[in-house]
C-alpha cells in the first residue's frame, strides 16, 4: 500500500524543498552495499567484505497513515526529511539525483558517511514515531 499519491508527495516534496522522486526513495528503503578489501583471519589473505546499509527513513507504510491524519503526516515526513537533508547533505544529494544507483557510490562519498546516514535514518524514524502516536513528551 502506497502512503501517498502522486499530487500528495509533491506537496510534501515542495514543503521539504527535494524533488519527488528522491522523497520517495528517501521514504521508503535504500539498500547501499560497500565492498571493501579485509585481511582473512585464517589465512592471512586479502578478500573483499560487503556490508549493506539502509540509508531510506522506511516510513512509507499505511499503518501510520491510518493513527494519524493526513496533513499532519505531510507535516511531520517534510520536517524529518528537512533534518535528515541537513544532517547528511551528500547523501541527500545523491540519492536525489536522476542517475541515482545505489550499486555505483561516487568517489566523494565515504563508508562513514553510509553508516552516518543510515544511523540518522533510524533515529529520525524512531523520533517521528514518538511523536506522531505519543505526542511530543
Amino acid at each position: 500500500m502506497k502512503l501517498f499519491n502522486s499530487s500528495e508527495l509533491r506537496k510534501v516534496a515542495a514543503s521539504a524543498g527535494l524533488n519527488e522522486k528522491c522523497v520517495s526513495r528517501l521514504l521508503g528503503s535504500v539498500k547501499i552495499v560497500v565492498t571493501e578489501k579485509s585481511i582473512s583471519s585464517e589465512d592471512r589473505q586479502p578478500v573483499l567484505k560487503q556490508t549493506s546499509y539502509d540509508v531510506g527513513l522506511r516510513v512509507a507504510s499505511g499503518e501510520m497513515r491510518a493513527k494519524v491524519s493526513k496533513e499532519i503526516l505531510q507535516q511531520e515526513l517534510a520536517t524529518i526529511l528537512k533534518e535528515y537533508q541537513k544532517s547528511c547533505p551528500l547523501i541527500v544529494g545523491w540519492v536525489g539525483r536522476g542517475d541515482f544507483n545505489p550499486k555505483k557510490i561516487p568517489e566523494r562519498i565515504k563508508k562513514g558517511s553510509i553508516l552516518h546516514a543510515s544511523r540518522t535514518a533510524g533515529r529520525l524514524r524512531a523520533k517521528s514515531l514518538r511523536e506522531l502516536f505519543y505526542g511530543s513528551q
